[in-house]
């Protein structure tokens, strides 16, 4: 599900402003950094839910300027231009979040509700996994993704 998230933005990008944007996984890490910090800070199971609300609300501001001050001059120009572009800002983020949270590996520990497995048809699966099956899709709505891919 993560990664049909992932692709699902990628092509969601590409669909609308015809960049092809090898920034994006950035963006994804940007927003697992900031999901970190954000359960770091406030403690417990409630922090893992505030992170779901702020990490994607950041990643979106850092786009959000990333358009409008780069990529907005850029549209008009050739593919190769936007990949070798989008490449340098893949490299200046991956830089930054060496600066701000180092290159030491990060994990998040999901919420009690989320840990364990489930039973569905006699198949064991993990909570974890089931809460993405659920909310990757959903998150999804809001962008149009899956309205507009029904053609």
């Amino acid at each position: 599900m993560v990664l049909f998230v992932v692709c699902a933005g990628l092509s969601f990008v590409l669909g609308v402003l015809r960049v092809p944007n090898i920034a994006h996984g950035s963006l994804y890490m940007i927003g697992a950094f900031a999901t970190f910090t954000v359960t770091k800070l406030i403690a417990g199971s409630v922090g893992f839910w505030i992170a779901l609300i702020v990490a994607p609300l950041l990643v979106a501001m850092v786009s959000l300027v990333a358009e409008r001050a780069l990529f907005c001059h850029l549209y008009q120009r050739e593919h190769l231009m936007l990949l070798l572009f989008t490449f340098a800002i893949s490299l200046i983020l991956g830089d930054l979040v060496k600066i701000v949270w180092g290159a030491e590996y990060r994990s998040v520990s999901p919420p009690a509700l989320l840990k364990g497995s489930t039973s569905i048809l006699g198949t064991s699966l993990p909570r974890y996994n089931l809460f993405l099956l659920i909310i990757g899709p959903w998150w999804l709505l809001p962008s149009g993704f899956l309205r507009t891919r029904r053609r």
